[in-house]
């Protein structure tokens, strides 16, 4: 917001002055530098690539000053140069504003998909353990029912020989029975 009113100011300074007639003339923050032949006694050479400080190739504008204008004609193109620049850097920023909006909204989604994800997580182990408990009991109820059957195999085979015992001795009853002339039971 700073500099906004910064750049207004100045703008607004601008075409005060151009309305008084007074000229503007925009000089860039740094002058360009000519490469000169290098001094001997400042021990800098050029086939190096490093340079005194303060010094910078030709066409290298250093970071975090601002392009060079060309030369304009008149104080309206300067004012209208300027109103441009100013409109890209303001575009400039409303995208890198709807850029970090963007990133914000993704990285929420991708927050609740996590926040979601664990509370799936949690459910899915709860269900896990129950299911782990349920196995076990059943396992205890089978083998408890493998031990009944199993007695109660044992308890058949040892009743095994008196039931046969029991169902002879009835067919004999009966034959007998049915030898004398009497009827036969059913």
């Amino acid at each position: 917001m700073r500099r906004a009113n910064r750049h207004i100011r100045w703008l607004g300074l601008s075409l005060l002055g151009c309305a008084a007639g007074c000229t503007i003339s925009i000089q860039p923050w740094t002058k360009p530098v000519v490469m000169q032949a290098p001094d001997p006694s400042a021990g800098v050479n050029p086939a190096s690539g490093v340079l005194p400080p303060g010094m910078m190739p030709p066409g290298m504008p250093p970071q975090g000053i601002p392009r060079q204008m060309p030369p304009l004609g008149g104080p309206n193109e300067s004012i209208s140069q300027l109103i441009r620049q100013y409109n890209e850097t303001d575009d400039h920023r409303k995208a890198l504003l709807e850029q970090v909006q963007h990133l914000t909204r993704q990285v929420k989604e991708r927050d609740d998909g996590l926040r979601r994800a664990t509370f799936e997580m949690d459910d899915s182990t709860k269900q896990i353990r129950r299911t782990k408990e349920e196995l076990r009991q059943w396992q205890g109820d089978m083998d408890e029912m493998r031990d009944r059957m199993k007695r109660l195999e044992e308890e058949r085979a040892t009743l095994k020989p008196l039931i046969e015992d029991i169902l002879g001795e009835l067919e004999r009853k009966k034959e007998t029975v049915k030898f004398r002339g009497g009827p036969a039971l059913k």
